[in-house]
C-alpha cells in the first residue's frame, strides 16, 4: 500500500469498528501476506489459508495496540510469520517444493535478462537454491520470492539486520559464482 496517509485513515476507521475500511487493508496485503504464508509453510496453500484467516483475525483483535507512529507492513508481516510458527508446530517441517514455485512471480523482482535465458537459467537457480541450507533458502526465498525488506525478514526470522544483509550478500555472490560456473561449462 503505497499511501501512508490513506493507510492511516483505514486503521483509523477500522478501530472505530469500519469493517470495509479493514476489508481495504485486507486487500490492500492479500498478496504480500499470501506469498509470505505459503513461502513459510513450504508451498502448502491450504495450510497459508488457514494461518493467513488467523492472522487476519489478529489483526482485528489486536488493531487498537497497534501503534500508528509504525508502519503496517511489518506489523502484519510479523503477525502472518507467527501464525505460521503455530501451524508448523502442530505439523512437522517442510521445505519449499522448488519444482513448483514459479521464480520470476514476483513482479517486484525483475531481471534484466531475456525470457530465453531465464528459461535455460531456471532450473539451474532451483537446483543451486534446493542446495542451501533451510535457513538461507528461506533468507533468499523471503526477500527474493516474496519480496520483503531486510529489516521486515529480520522480524520474522529473528536475526539482526546486518546478518540478513550479509547473508543474503553471500549467498547471491555464492549463487552467482556457482551459475557462471555452470554456464561456462555448458558453453564448452
Amino acid at each position: 500500500m503505497g499511501n501512508k496517509l490513506l493507510e492511516y485513515e483505514l486503521i483509523r476507521l477500522a478501530r472505530a469498528g469500519d469493517s470495509e475500511a479493514f476489508r481495504q487493508l485486507v486487500d490492500a496485503y492479500a498478496d504480500l501476506t499470501g506469498r509470505l504464508a505459503e513461502t513459510l509453510l513450504g508451498g502448502d496453500r491450504r495450510a497459508a489459508e488457514d494461518a493467513l484467516q488467523e492472522a487476519w483475525l489478529d489483526a482485528w483483535r489486536s488493531l487498537n495496540r497497534f501503534q500508528l507512529d509504525k508502519p503496517f507492513r511489518p506489523w502484519i508481516c510479523k503477525l502472518v510469520a507467527n501464525r505460521c510458527r503455530m501451524n508448523q508446530r502442530r505439523r512437522h517441517f517442510q521445505t519449499v517444493p522448488l519444482d513448483q514455485l514459479d521464480l520470476y512471480a514476483n513482479p517486484a523482482v525483475e531481471d534484466a535478462a531475456t525470457p530465453v535465458l531465464r528459461a535455460e537459467t531456471r532450473a539451474e537457480i532451483k537446483a543451486l537454491l534446493g542446495e542451501l541450507s533451510p535457513e538461507l533458502r528461506l533468507i533468499m526465498e523471503l526477500r527474493y520470492f516474496v519480496g520483503l525488506e531486510v529489516n521486515e525478514i529480520a522480524g520474522i526470522t529473528g536475526q539482526p539486520a546486518g546478518t540478513i544483509k550479509s547473508r543474503l550478500h553471500r549467498t547471491i555472490e555464492k549463487l552467482r559464482a556457482r551459475l557462471q560456473t555452470k554456464m561456462q561449462i555448458v558453453g564448452e
